[in-house]
């Protein structure tokens, strides 16, 4: 599986699986890969599949794009290759001979409120929190919502819904109006409960 890893001053931020879907990199927040950093183009490059071959295409970035060090417009990338956009590097991995890696389960610890169980996995298409029969935390408040909000597993990503109830969820203090994607860390307070997301080793 060909992946992008994004590093700065050789600490990886981000990994990225690259699929046959054209991968965009750039600073707006609408690229697959978004570099936050007035050095990189709004719309900075994209990755895309030819013929077999991942090739980097540069979109007329403002300060260029470099593999391994050479300012590109076009290159087809190779298993080990570096590429540069502003401060960052994105490695490039595309090991055939390499196992792929297991996919990463979320999870949910509880650091306060009632449940029916200190920790999950989160190992399901789509989670519910609530007092549902079917609910994957079940809410032990007596007048708990049914569904309080669903957490959604999408290519290794997971993602919070906003509460359906008149109850808000939030998110490190911040209400859930939409689909917001869960990063590692990150605390969960929905009905009286508080749970943190992480990621098994």
């Amino acid at each position: 599986m060909a992946r992008l890893f994004l590093k700065l001053d050789n600490v990886v931020l981000r990994e990225y699986a690259i699929s046959d879907k054209p991968l965009t990199i750039g600073r707006l927040p609408e690229n697959a890969v978004q570099v936050d950093n007035l050095s990189v183009s709004g719309h900075h490059a994209r990755i895309v599949l030819e013929n077999g071959q991942f090739v980097l295409y540069d979109q007329n970035s403002t300060n260029g794009t470099y593999v391994n060090g050479l300012k590109v417009s076009r290159a087809a990338l190779q298993h080990g290759d570096t590429i540069h956009v502003g401060r960052h590097i994105l490695a490039f991995e595309n090991d055939p001979k390499a196992p792929k890696p297991k996919p990463k389960l979320g999870t949910l610890v509880v650091l306060s409120g009632k449940t029916d169980s200190p920790e999950y996995v989160l190992d399901q298409p789509q989670s519910i929190i609530g007092k549902a029969d079917n609910a994957t935390v079940h809410l032990q408040r007596w007048f708990a919502p049914k569904v309080a909000t669903i957490i959604t597993r999408r290519d290794d990503k997971y993602f919070i819904s906003g509460s359906p109830s008149a109850t808000p969820v939030r998110v490190n203090t911040e209400i859930v109006q939409h689909d917001r994607e869960l990063m590692a860390g990150d605390t969960i307070l929905v009905d009286e409960v508080s749970l943190i997301f992480n990621y098994q080793d």
